[in-house]
């Protein structure tokens, strides 16, 4: 008598436990594909926003990186086929978007932040190359190749021409004691570091980096 008098709650208990499982089940399921939906926009927006990737941005986040790049160039008097960027990024300085914007000439280098709301100038900063002519340090005056002859010279060692590579790095410094250019560029998964010798125009020191 007990028996039958408990099993209808049995099923009844059954039947709840199986209808709360598939509940959860489809809960958990929706919460994972919203989840996986906005964790891959956010990743795309980082990609397009963050980063500065030209190829993920949308049209309007292009022109305003155009217009931040714009402003750099004409604060620095430079026209843009005069320059080479090598980084533009979009990022928060004390709590101020910006994007943070590097590029170079054959005079010099220059790195600027410039606010996205107004396009104003928050900071830069500007390197000056000596192409011209410099004194060692025994006070002898010499001169120097120009940044684009050493950047030939580097292209040559690696058998490439300037529309096979992007530049990264185009930099007059001293290294042990005498002048040189420093020569980054990268073609396809191959990176090359090129030292050339400021006065004399000879490789000091090559290295390919394979990715």
């Amino acid at each position: 008598m007990k028996y039958q008098i408990r099993k209808p709650f049995y099923r009844a208990k059954r039947a709840a436990m199986t209808t709360l499982c598939a509940l959860t089940a489809l809960l958990i399921l929706g919460v994972g594909t919203a989840y996986a939906g906005s964790h891959d926009t956010a990743r795309r927006k980082g990609a397009a926003g963050i980063y500065g990737t030209e190829a993920s941005l949308t049209s309007e986040d292009a022109a305003v990186m155009e217009a931040a790049k714009a402003a750099a160039l004409s604060d620095a008097g430079v026209s843009s086929s005069e320059a080479t960027f090598t980084k533009v990024k979009r990022d928060y300085e004390n709590g101020v978007l910006v994007y943070e914007i590097e590029f170079y000439t054959s005079d010099a280098e220059y790195e600027y932040e410039i606010r996205v709301s107004d396009y104003a100038v928050v900071d830069k900063s500007v390197e000056m190359h000596r192409t011209v002519s410099g004194t060692d340090g025994r006070g002898t005056t010499e001169s120097y190749i120009s940044v684009n002859e050493a950047k030939e010279i580097a292209l040559q060692k690696a058998g490439l021409s300037s529309t096979d590579v992007t530049f990264k790095k185009a930099k007059l410094d001293r290294d042990d004691g005498m002048m040189v250019y420093e020569i980054e560029f990268y073609q396809g998964r191959a990176e090359y570091e090129v030292k050339v010798h400021a006065t004399t125009g000879v490789i000091v020191d090559y290295e390919v980096d394979w990715d």
